[in-house]
């Protein structure tokens, strides 16, 4: 049974809820679909760009605890040289205006061979093109079904199930921060208060400005406009 070496670039909240489901559902994997893996990278700015050509303990990843069999690389090139990734699990901080550094770091993921899975909007509003070209020449997956509705399959549907599909429009809530944010107003807290209660859910942005003056419902309009509605330009 072939072993999926899987990286992490970025390791916050949503990067570590990952990791605790690749482990929590590691039997299931093995079982029913026939998946072993092992995490061989992390990297973070507060970590750096550590790796285990071994895998990393459960307790150690989760802790951010790292001691033993660890790696560290000095910058992203090595980085993929010594964890030899087999997918990459992108969840760095958007970059509103152009997307960077995260839409090269999986360019160059691609290019060694690895699969790229992004939670970045930015990659996808910037990116598209290039990044699915890539995956489409090397015969990788370029995926970001995580970047919109909270990881709710709405490209997938479209691709796997209404390919044929003529979207002609969308509208919905697009962010949950502001939500949660409204929600708390009307109980009388503070807005302040509502945005400490949207942290402590783990919904809000890396920088909740990006919540609060409207960016994150934009770059998610335009990330789905650029997929979903790209045949009728």
């Amino acid at each position: 049974m072939p072993i999926y070496n899987l990286c992490f670039l970025g390791f916050g909240n949503v990067g570590r809820a990952l990791a605790r489901l690749f482990f929590n559902k590691s039997v299931e994997l093995r079982d029913l679909y026939g998946i072993e893996w092992r995490v061989t990278g992390v990297a973070t700015r507060r970590l750096g760009w550590l790796t285990n050509a071994n895998g990393f303990e459960r307790e150690a990843l989760l802790s951010s605890n790292f001691d033993q069999g660890v790696t560290v690389a000095s910058d992203f090139e090595e980085w993929l040289q010594l964890s030899q990734p087999g997918a990459v699990l992108e969840t760095t901080s958007l970059n509103v205006e152009t997307g960077q550094p995260a839409i090269d770091y999986l360019s160059a993921a691609l290019r060694v061979g690895a699969h790229v899975i992004t939670a970045n909007k930015g990659t996808v509003v910037y990116g598209y093109e290039i990044l699915s070209g890539l995956a489409r020449e090397v015969g990788k997956r370029y995926l970001f079904e995580a970047t919109v509705l909270d990881s709710a399959p709405v490209f997938s549907l479209f691709r796997e199930c209404l390919p044929a599909a003529n979207l002609r429009g969308f509208g919905g809530v697009f962010n949950s921060t502001t939500n949660v944010i409204l929600e708390a107003m009307e109980t009388g807290r503070t807005f302040e208060e509502g945005v400490q209660a949207a942290r402590e859910l783990g919904v809000t942005e890396t920088d909740p400005s990006h919540d609060v003056d409207g960016w994150d419902s934009t770059v998610k309009v335009c990330a789905l406009s650029t997929v979903l509605l790209k045949k009728r330009r």
